[in-house]
């Protein structure tokens, strides 16, 4: 079984080599449901903004409530493509004197 953080991964991947996933996945995170009530309608609301970066807001129509869709990522300290980039480097099986060797 495949957790988040390898989808992640493969997320990132494909994101630096296709447009096209990066437009579906835009997609899929547009055509959520609400994190309240479950609705589909929902209209974007703004950007909000933090440590990690910006982040799409959603306003339900059914219900009036805004929040923003979780990736996965939320409350963690650094940003995804970080988490990501780290967990690609351990799946490898690279040791920190090859990530050092690499470095240079």
């Amino acid at each position: 079984m495949k957790c988040k953080h390898i989808h992640a991964i493969k997320l990132n991947l494909y994101l630096m080599d296709s447009k096209e996933t990066y437009e579906t996945y835009e997609l899929i995170q547009e055509s959520s449901r609400c994190a309240f009530c479950g609705s589909m309608r929902l209209v974007k609301c703004g950007l909000r903004y933090n440590k990690g970066g910006k982040k799409q807001t959603y306003k339900c129509k059914a219900c009036g409530r805004r929040f923003s869709i979780d990736d996965g990522f939320s409350k963690m300290k650094n940003k995804p493509e970080t988490i990501t980039h780290a967990l690609d480097l351990y799946f490898k099986g690279l040791s920190l004197e090859q990530l050092k060797a690499a470095d240079n």
